[in-house]
């Protein structure tokens, strides 16, 4: 195989991937509480936001995690 061949096949796996990760994102239900451990989750995951529902508790960890990580949270409605 030559160089660009791979190059192509690699973009296109990590295409896919990212488009899967986005998938199984949306699917996942909005939260009540916010820790530190589900902004660690969604850094692990490449993540930017964590869905949760209006008037999310967020722990005081979570939320300096949070900043320092670069993670929001999206509001939506239940």
């Amino acid at each position: 195989m030559d160089q660009d061949l791979i190059e192509k096949i690699v973009q296109e796996v990590i295409r896919r991937l990212k488009a899967e990760m986005a998938a199984e994102a949306a699917l996942r239900p909005a939260r009540r509480v916010i820790v530190e451990a589900d902004v660690l989750e969604a850094v692990r995951r490449g993540e930017k936001a964590i869905r949760a529902l209006p008037r999310v508790i967020i722990t005081p960890l979570a939320r300096d995690t949070m900043r320092a990580k670069g993670v929001c949270v999206e509001t939506v409605e239940g």
